[in-house]
């Protein structure tokens, strides 16, 4: 389940500016839209929390969905449902609607306003569940620049297990100088050698291994990697999503 996780996870660690009116938007310079992403930004909501620590095959399957969601996401955000309604005749036809407080940035591509709620269409053929107001979820979300609202999304029930995962490998990737800015991955990169030289365990071809890795940041925001139900479980194989290999495989978990 790590290494799903670890090797799906992309983003970095900007601070989010609050906002209290509007929607969110995408920074300038967004990727477009993808098509091949709409299986994990499906405009849905799971109903059940997505048990981490499970082993049998529905509980698998929910994992590599919140990996891949992870790690594609421009934006991850821990939610609470102020209310929900719907709107039109027939079940089939009515539009679903949910408007969410945005309390707490997970994760975060880029820089850009969050305000203090965010209406959320939810696109599915049966109401809404009567007992979301108050509830916790996880929003997981990808910019769709030029579209209405300008990103596609999903929402995803919260527990105190994920929130934790996502916090833990956050910081786990910034120490290890794979996670935030350019200057902090340099910097953490440089401290870990540091370390290493200090107790001994720092090979010369080692050190400059990580000294042409600096120098890569100098000129390249981001490394690529393969299809995560192939990289071995080592926060190593992070790499930045606009990469043409980060997009979702033939093999990839299917959405839901």
């Amino acid at each position: 389940m790590l290494a799903v996780l670890v090797s799906a996870l992309v983003a970095s660690a900007a601070p989010a500016c609050k906002n209290k009116s509007g929607t969110l938007e995408p920074p300038r310079g967004a990727d477009a839209w993808d098509p091949e992403y709409a299986r994990f930004f499906d405009d849905g909501l799971t109903e059940l929390p997505v048990t981490l620590s499970g082993r049998a095959p529905n509980d698998v399957r929910d994992q590599k969905r919140f990996g891949m969601r992870l790690g594609y996401s421009d934006l991850v955000i821990l939610t609470e449902v102020s209310q929900s309604w719907s709107r039109g005749l027939g079940e089939r036809r009515q539009k679903h609607y949910v408007e969410v407080k945005l309390k707490r940035v997970l994760l975060q591509q880029d820089r850009v306003k969050i305000p203090e709620s965010e209406t959320l269409r939810l696109v599915r053929d049966r109401p809404i569940p009567g007992d979301v107001q108050g509830k916790e979820m996880l929003l997981f979300l990808r910019w769709a620049p030029g579209e209405q609202p300008a990103y596609h999304h999903h929402l995803l029930i919260a527990s105190d297990e994920m929130i934790s995962t996502i916090e833990a490998m956050v910081k786990h990737a910034k120490r290890e100088g794979q996670f935030g800015s350019k200057a902090e991955r340099r910097k953490a990169r440089r401290d870990k050698r540091k370390q290493a030289e200090a107790d001994g365990d720092a090979s010369p071809g080692a050190n400059a291994d990580l000294e042409e890795l600096d120098g890569d940041l100098e000129t390249s925001e981001s490394v690529s990697t393969g299809d995560p139900d192939e990289v071995e479980s080592s926060s190593s194989a992070m790499a930045a999503k606009d990469s043409s290999s980060s997009k979702p495989s033939a093999k990839s978990a299917g959405a839901n």
